[in-house]
């Protein structure tokens, strides 16, 4: 599954066009191994849980009985002001980390 590379200064320079006020460089994921970013694409179910695929496939058969209605659900929401408490922070590089690593 490889993955093209993006001409870095091509993306750059459309980021540049498009007004932004960050320049893209290159995430630390890209330079991996090809093995190593197949081990971050996603969770395995620890043993005796459904795979994701057989969660999303039962909750798109309960979807209707389990919706939250619109009028349920908060106007606004936001992480930084949580009862006074900010829930945000810095990005971390987790690696390959599964939930038995920690």
């Amino acid at each position: 599954m490889a993955l093209e590379r993006l001409d870095q200064s091509a993306l750059q320079l459309a980021v540049h066009q498009a007004g932004a006020n960050w320049t893209p460089g290159v995430p630390s994921v890209s330079e991996l191994l090809e093995v190593e970013k197949q081990l971050r694409l996603g969770a395995t179910a620890p043993g005796g849980e459904e795979e994701l695929r057989q969660r999303e496939q039962a909750a798109a058969a309960n979807r209707g009985a389990t919706m939250l209605t619109a009028q349920a659900a908060p106007a606004t929401f936001d992480l930084r002001n949580v009862d006074g408490r900010n829930f945000i922070t810095s990005i971390n590089d987790q690696g390959s980390c599964r939930p038995d690593c920690r």
